[in-house]
């Protein structure tokens, strides 16, 4: 179990930061873990106008230690997370990276994996909080006055995003 499941830091260019993860064990034997930072799949063939998606990467700034270690059953391990950012170069107000946790058996069998993500914000630029519904479809269900909505939302602005929606069906007479 890793959390949390999102890390985030306020950066500074040229500044250190410095958080905790924690990894706990609830298994009946011990794993090896292996962690490490990496470009998140998301950002990877992506672009928003000139803007490529991997430019947003956390991935080199981004240093986990211990990047390995062995947790016994029913035991907890905690890890630094530390985040260096170049003097130069920081033109954007967020970057991105996944903290990749694989777990393995003494025998070599996968205990699975996980992820957490870090997001590096830097507060003097501003973030553009942007969204383009590509596509809502509406269907009736099996009871009365029962729908459901499905819906399609791109993120075309430069801040990772958690969407929600509030629906509202107007009938031809214009009640609800």
């Amino acid at each position: 179990i890793l959390t949390p499941a999102l890390v985030e830091m306020a950066i500074l260019p040229g500044a250190t930061r410095t958080t905790s993860l924690r990894i706990e064990n609830p298994g009946t034997d011990p794993i090896t873990v292996d962690m490490s930072s990496t470009t998140p799949a998301e950002l990877g063939g992506v672009a928003m106008g000139e803007l490529l998606g991997t430019e947003l990467s956390a991935e080199p700034w981004v240093e986990i230690v211990p990047p390995q270690f062995t947790i016994r059953p029913g035991s907890r391990q905690n890890v630094r997370v530390t985040s260096r950012v170049p003097k130069e170069g920081v033109k954007h107000p967020n970057y991105y990276g996944d903290l990749v946790l694989k777990g393995t058996y003494a025998d070599g069998q996968s205990a699975g994996s996980t992820r957490s993500t870090v997001h590096l914000a830097y507060a003097a630029i501003a973030s553009t909080v942007q969204g383009s519904i590509e596509q809502i479809s509406l269907s009736e269900g099996d009871k009365p006055s029962q729908f459901f909505v499905q819906m399609r939302l791109t993120n075309v602005g430069d801040v990772h995003v958690d969407p929600s929606a509030r629906i509202y069906l107007i009938s031809a007479q214009g009640g609800q």
